[in-house]
């Protein structure tokens, strides 16, 4: 309980043992502290973690080193293909060929 209480501090939590008028009581109150905290952290929820792809990033070419990085990005429900100079509609999205792949997470 002393190194948590001092963050994993050796000298400090030997002085913090030592400085107890009331050792056991401030240990007690100390671990009914840290089961509140862990109580209160069960009940912290912020929904269902669901996420809808938005984005992928592939790459054109044989080799990694080699060649050109494009991006297919959904807009509207639907998927554009952005190339250095051009944006088109994208046909077939390369879903499964994707070298970094952008989700958003759904509210």
């Amino acid at each position: 309980v002393a190194l948590m209480h001092t963050k994993g501090d050796q000298a400090r939590a030997a002085d913090w043992l030592f400085s107890r008028e009331n050792l056991e009581a401030d240990v007690a109150a100390i671990k009914n502290e840290q089961t509140a905290a862990k109580s209160e952290q069960k009940n912290i929820t912020d929904g269902k973690a669901q996420y809808e792809l938005m984005a992928i990033v592939s790459h054109l070419g044989k080799q990694t080193a080699h060649g050109h990085y494009v991006a297919h990005i959904k807009k509207d429900d639907k998927w554009y293909f952005f190339n250095d100079n051009k944006v088109a509609i994208s046909q077939e999205p390369p879903f499964g060929h994707g070298y970094l792949y952008i989700f958003k997470r759904k509210q």
